[in-house]
């Protein structure tokens, strides 16, 4: 117990003393800032092809953007005009936009520079930043920045403060190294951006836009048209650009056809009339995307290989529930702003890994060999997004899977098949409507899966799905305040046998024999539920920011088949209150302290958690960060420990965590981040530490480690549930489990189109468990009333195990032309797994990496045209 309590010891003291003076930005006179309104440019028509993107900007149409100006701090001196000067112009034709920015710096050896693959933002380099709100909703932008070794970044910004890195456009940009500074010429293509055509009044459009730039050594960021670090937006902060004469939005059609070749070796039994030593696969497939308008844009494909160039992480999950994993296939990530609802954001009622997920289904239990798809096969999918009227957002999507069958050998030698995932098809639904200059907004979404069932299925899936429900958001008091909320409801249909699973599943437990206001019923064919919320919130506009939220989810609320979610039947309530501080002030360059409260029951008012929360953050005058909390967590009950047995009593606990990081600017980049809990009893606790460094061995070589050790006790963790002739019994065994990982990356850029990576990660995690007992009182107060010694007549086996699993990818990426690519990957899974506790790392790394492994290489070629 030693270590927990001295991390609670380090919280409260990690302040006492901040970094030094070194790094400051120097004090500069001002200049030209904004003012009360808006910054604005015109742009300047040009013969079409006339700009040629080499970064020079010493064409006669480009002789403006060389007047300097200061443009506006955000950080860290938010409000005061910036260290050098930068100057920009905005010239089009009927093809495209061209963006001239000249960042002048009076000490021209000191722009920083790091060279990183395309997306990757690598620290400690000067950046230039373009946005441009083509919609001029004040809601959504569409970004491209570069730093001076070319290397290009994109993303899009939605909600007015949030940002999608998913998305992708085809663009150019020249960059020019001088004495006096350095210089960024970008050509983004009309066909990359969605617009109203010009309504021929003879004063042309007018767009959102701002500008950004980066100073490294200083740690500045500023804009030409101010985002003060406390005000509550960001796109809604932009100035804007007229003149834009006669634009219309070319047609837009774009094709990446795909083909990928794969060989995969693995380890089996070589009786195992399925098992290839050496597995060859090819595939070709083909994504689209068509401008249907000059707003709304279709984008589909067909046969998509949607493999991860990095594996997800290895976990071991002891709870009742299943781990959340991010998307990482680019087809789902582009656009998931439009699918997402105002408040609350979880559980979401679109999960794009539902798609492609590995089946459900198995092989019969008697099966000798069996050879069980890793995952479902997607015939093809298809997205509409955009806009179809002044503030009217339109977002649709649907894909679909096919059967998926496991062939089996059965116990007298004889071939079979059987279904293991049936056809389905996956649809979401979304509009919504800005009203206020997007101060305001309602909207809609639904969701639907339909699957075709066989009559003799024994996977318990539903054969249809739905959810969906109104949203909306309204900002007042200047854009300072905030309230939004949605209604949601949902169904879901199928066999008996599949609600009935529905109302067994963890977080739900109508079955639960304590649960008055539950009832399972086992000839439902269909399960209904609703879920609301509600937040009111201070958003910006001073120090003070606070909000108060509310949420009610009914038992029968389920949305899994296409979102994630964790379980219904909660009423739940949260406020916060934060001072935060922007400005540099002594020792920080800015730092915030925050307060929660929340508290949760069931729908019977049973109190499923209650907690009080400190946190706190700061960036000292070196650039070093570090941040602090503390978590006073009440006693509660626990409506899932017992996996549908009654709700049981769990003791509170104290926690804390803290981290610590050095200067982001450094060739060596240290710190290290650590987590420690202590039950009120003493009967559990948990440590976890996680050190990090990472090494840049030159401008354009990365290393980085992260090893991990967690140890955990809990004299409670549920083992198992034992049915007897008169009752069930509920086993609980004292845990002791220790987890170790490394997570390791190497990445490589020959240039900014042209990039090596490697990432390893081994994971060891060991469990023993002894002094096991049995439910006695689960509402008792103390622990040895809530249990009592085991009957040896329910012992069951020792669940101990020692998991070991060693993950690794090694990526060759070349974009050959734009928007054209060759990767060359090559991929091993090894894992190891024995039933016995004992943690002895070196021994379980040599076995670890002694495992036979699966290896897979495979290189795909893409080829992007467009007219």
């Amino acid at each position: 117990m030693q270590g927990p309590r001295i991390l609670l010891l380090a919280t409260a003291v990690l302040f006492v003393s901040a970094g030094s003076t070194s790094g400051q930005l120097p004090r500069s006179t001002p200049g030209n800032s904004k003012g009360t309104a808006a910054n604005q440019l015109t742009a300047e028509m040009i013969d079409a092809g006339g700009a040629s993107i080499d970064g020079h900007l010493i064409e006669k149409h480009w002789t403006s953007v060389h007047v300097g100006q200061r443009f506006v701090q955000r950080t860290p001196n938010s409000g005061e005009p910036s260290a050098q000067l930068t100057g920009v112009q905005v010239l089009y034709d009927q093809d495209a936009i061209y963006i001239g920015m000249r960042m002048y710096d009076t000490a021209p050896d000191s722009v920083r520079s790091r060279l990183s693959r395309r997306d990757v933002r690598a620290d400690g380099s000067d950046w230039a930043h373009l946005y441009i709100d083509s919609f001029h909703d004040r809601r959504s932008a569409y970004r491209f920045s570069v730093n001076p070794r070319g290397v290009k970044l994109d993303a899009l910004h939605f909600a007015d403060v949030q940002e999608d890195p998913g998305w992708d456009a085809v663009w150019a940009v020249g960059i020019d190294v001088d004495s006096l500074g350095w210089s960024a010429e970008f050509r983004i293509p009309l066909s990359q951006l969605r617009f109203d055509d010009d309504p021929r009044t003879g004063q042309g459009l007018e767009w959102g836009i701002n500008f950004g730039r980066d100073v490294a050594r200083y740690g500045e960021q500023s804009f030409w048209s101010a985002v003060d670090a406390d005000a509550s937006g960001f796109v809604s902060e932009f100035g804007t650009v007229n003149g834009l004469m006669d634009l219309s939005s070319p047609s837009r059609l774009e094709i990446t056809p795909y083909t990928l070749a794969s060989l995969t070796r693995a380890p089996g039994n070589a009786e195992n009339p399925f098992f290839e030593n050496n597995e060859v696969g090819r595939t070709v497939g083909v994504d689209l995307r068509y401008g249907v308008t000059s707003d709304m844009t279709l984008s589909v494909t067909v046969n998509p290989d949607f493999g991860q160039v990095e594996a997800d992480p290895s976990v071991v999950n002891l709870s009742a529930f299943e781990t959340f994993l991010p998307e990482k296939r680019q087809f789902f990530l582009e656009g998931t702003d439009m699918f997402r609802v105002a408040y609350p954001e979880w559980p979401p009622l679109f999960y794009s890994r539902r798609v492609g997920r590995a089946p459900r289904g198995s092989v019969p239990d008697a099966a000798q060999f069996s050879d069980m798809p890793s995952a479902t096969t997607i015939l093809g999918a298809v997205k509409l997004t955009g806009k179809v009227a002044d503030g009217l957002s339109v977002g649709i999507m649907n894909a679909v899977t096919t059967r998926e069958s496991a062939p089996f050998v059965g116990e007298d030698g004889s071939r079979s098949s059987t279904s293991v995932e049936p056809p389905a098809s996956y649809s979401v639904f979304r509009v919504s409507k800005d009203f206020r200059e997007g101060e305001s907004a309602v909207g809609f979404i639904g969701t639907a899966t339909n699957r075709q069932i066989p009559k003799d299925d024994p996977n318990g899936l539903h054969g249809a799905a739905y959810a969906g429900g109104i949203d909306g958001r309204h900002r007042f008091g200047a854009g300072n305040y905030e309230i939004k909320g949605s209604v949601l409801a949902s169904q879901v249909r199928g066999s008996s046998e599949a609600i009935a699973r529905t109302q067994r599943a963890p977080g739900r437990y109508f079955h639960r024999p304590d649960a008055r206001h539950l009832e399972f019923d086992s000839t439902l064919t269909s399960l209904s539920g609703m879920q609301t919320g509600v937040n009111l919130a201070r958003i910006g506009g001073g120090h003070w920011t606070w909000s108060l939220a509310g949420r009610w989810i009914s038992p029968g609320f389920e949305v899994n088949d296409l979102g994630f979610q964790n379980g219904g039947d909660q009423v739940t309530g949260s406020g916060s209150i934060s001072y935060r501080e922007n400005h540099p002030s002594g020792p920080f360059r800015r730092w915030d302290v925050t307060l929660y409260q929340n508290v949760g029951w069931s729908t019977g008012w049973e109190q499923q958690y209650g907690w009080t929360q400190f946190y706190g953050s700061a960036q000292f005058s070196n650039q070093w960060s570090a941040h602090l909390g503390l978590d006073r967590t009440y006693p509660y009950w626990s409506t899932e420990m017992l996996r549908g047995g009654p709700a049981i009593r769990k003791p509170g606990y104290l926690a804390s965590w803290l981290g610590v990081s050095s200067d982001p600017r450094s060739a060596v980049l240290v710190g290290a981040s650590a987590f420690g809990r202590i039950d009120d009893d003493d009967t559990g606790s948990m440590l976890n530490l996680q050190p990090h460094v990472t090494v840049r061995q030159s401008s354009n070589a990365t290393l980085s480690l992260q090893p991990s050790i967690m140890t955990r006790t809990d004299d409670a963790q549920y083992v198992q549930t034992v049915a007897t002739t008169s009752d069930r019994v509920f086993v609980v065994g004292r845990l002791r489990q220790t987890t170790a990982s490394l997570t390791a990356r190497v990445d490589y850029t020959f240039s900014p189109t042209l990039s090596l990576q490697f990432y390893i990660q081994p994971f060891i995690s060991r469990a023993t468990y002894d002094d096991f007992r049995q439910v006695r009182d689960p509402r008792a107060e103390s622990d040895q009333q809530r249990f009592v010694t085991l009957n040896p007549s329910v012992q069951g086996p020792r669940p101990d195990f020692n998991f070991k699993q060693l993950r690794s990818n090694l990526v060759v990426r070349w974009e050959y032309l734009p928007g054209s690519t060759v990767f060359v990957v090559w991929g091993q899974d090894r894992t190891d797994v024995e039933d016995v506790g004992a943690f002895r790392p070196w021994r379980d790394a040599r076995r670890l990496f002694g495992a036979d492994g699966t290896h897979v290489f495979l290189v795909k070629v893409s080829y992007w045209f467009s007219r």
